[in-house]
């Protein structure tokens, strides 16, 4: 009795599937019948014709790209492929031959229709299931759109201070109260990069220097090593110079060449006149534009076309603060035509 079962709720199954099979087949043949008496043709090609032209329209929303159609169509072929199969009839499932017959045709329309399927699925690729997909999604997005809110109104601005006070320029920006050093932003080093970039040939030679015997200095004068090379100057042997000044100088020093010699006993508050160049303004706007103010000097020890910066220790906040703002305020009269002549020490 255990064996069989199995075998009787195996075949009330079958026959209830074929039941039904054969009411949606038999409706099918039906309209075949009528083609083929109406036309004169015979039975078995309409039903050729019939099975070719879903194929054809599965090939054709391919073409056309209507991939969720074009499986659509395989998935009905297959379906009204097996309930043929199934509606075959069932002579004797005792013997068990039918239900093999049945099995063997079904797995075939299956392969079958497992090569149409990811046939489709390749040819898709990455596009779209269908061509109304992103049109359907534009439109769902309209539906589900919602205004962003209102902006926040925008607060006074600050009072600036007189030594951060830039007038309009190109490559001049307002700069960053730089009082303690740091590694500058990549924000920072496009400003500091942007007049030099725009310095035409020729340019001078950079030489960087910075006290023997401080090594943070020497760091920090480092860091300006690839700034000046990625703007296309030369930096002279590539490396900071570690040098002795008979009188050392915090922050940065921007010394130029002169033909007058030291003068030991020189007053206070005098001096000479040096000419500026294209390259000077540019290293002085340089450092402006992040924030720092550079002293002018000039020595006969300097080589001609070469200008010397000289990284010295920190400054106080008071003293780099006077300093940008007299660096800003020469580079203003430069801007107005009344400066072509730089007063040194």
């Amino acid at each position: 009795m255990d064996e069989i079962g199995p075998r009787l709720r195996l075949r009330e199954c079958i026959l209830f599937i074929s039941k039904w099979a054969a009411i949606l087949t038999s409706w099918i043949d039906g309209t075949n019948k009528w083609l083929s008496r109406r036309f004169k043709i015979a039975l078995g090609l309409v039903v050729g014709v019939e099975v070719a032209g879903v194929l054809a329209a599965g090939f054709t929303m391919i073409q056309v790209d209507e991939y969720a159609a074009a499986d659509f169509i395989w998935i009905t072929l297959l379906v009204a492929l097996m309930l043929r199969v199934l509606s075959g009839g069932i002579n004797d499932l005792g013997l068990g031959r039918s239900i093999v017959k049945i099995l063997t045709k079904i797995m075939g329309i299956a392969a079958m229709g497992a090569v149409l399927l990811v046939w489709t699925y390749l040819k898709k690729g990455d596009k779209p299931w269908s061509v109304f997909v992103p049109v359907i999604q534009s439109e769902w997005a309209l539906w589900n759109y919602m205004p962003p809110p209102p902006p926040l109104p925008t607060p006074p601005p600050a009072p600036s201070a007189d030594y951060s006070s830039y007038p309009p320029n190109p490559h001049r920006q307002a700069p960053l109260l730089v009082f303690k050093r740091h590694d500058l932003s990549t924000d920072e080093q496009e400003r500091f990069k942007a007049p030099l970039l725009s310095q035409s040939e020729p340019r001078e030679i950079i030489s960087i220097d910075c006290p023997g015997d401080d090594e943070p200095d020497c760091v920090y004068a480092a860091k300006f090593i690839e700034l000046f090379k990625a703007a296309g100057w030369i930096v002279a042997d590539g490396v900071v110079h570690r040098i002795t000044l008979g009188v050392p100088y915090s922050g940065v020093v921007l010394g130029v060449h002169s033909d007058y010699a030291f003068d030991p006993n020189q007053k206070v508050g005098t001096g000479h006149w040096v000419k500026l160049t294209p390259s000077n303004i540019s290293v002085q706007q340089a450092f402006a534009n992040i924030g720092v103010g550079v002293q002018l000097q000039s020595s006969n020890q300097i080589t001609e076309g070469t200008i010397q910066l000289y990284f010295g220790p920190v400054q106080t906040e008071e003293i780099a603060k006077e300093n940008l703002r007299q660096t800003v305020h020469f580079l203003e009269q430069i801007k107005n035509g009344s400066k072509s002549m730089s007063h040194m020490r």
